[in-house]
C-alpha cells in the first residue's frame, strides 16, 4: 500500500529538534507534544470512529474505491453516520487519515497506529 502525505516526512518540530541535542533531550523528558496531541485525539474518538478507523487501516480503499453505502450496511448505521465519522477523523487524527478523489472515485489511506 502506498502512503501519501507526511507520514513519512518528519514534522516541522522533529525537523526544528533533530538539529539540537538540548532540544531534542527536552522533547524526549517531557514527552514529545505530537505524540501527547495523538494522544489526546485518540481519546477523543467515539467507539464508532474508533471502529472505523481501525476498518479503514485495514482495507486498500486506494485499489478499491470507497463506497459509503457499503460501509454504512457493515456498520448497520445510516450513511449520514459514515459520513459524520468521517469528518471527525479528519479533524481528531488528520495524521491517520487522508481522502482524495482519483479516477472517479473517493481513495482512503488510514493508520489505526497513533
Amino acid at each position: 500500500m502506498k502512503r501519501y502525505g507526511a507520514w513519512s516526512n518528519p514534522t516541522k518540530s522533529e525537523s526544528r529538534t533533530s538539529g539540537n541535542p538540548h532540544l531534542r533531550a527536552q522533547c524526549l523528558i517531557a514527552g514529545s507534544p505530537q505524540k501527547q496531541a495523538k494522544d489526546m485525539a485518540a481519546a477523543d474518538l467515539s467507539e464508532f470512529e474508533t471502529r472505523l478507523l481501525k476498518w479503514l487501516a485495514a482495507s486498500d480503499f486506494e485499489e478499491v474505491p470507497w463506497s459509503t453505502k457499503r460501509a454504512a450496511e457493515a456498520f448497520k448505521v445510516e450513511e449520514k453516520s459514515v459520513y459524520e465519522a468521517l469528518s471527525a477523523l479528519t479533524v481528531k487524527v488528520p495524521h491517520n487519515i487522508q481522502i482524495y478523489y482519483e479516477d472517479s472515485a473517493i481513495r482512503i489511506v488510514a493508520s489505526d497506529e497513533f
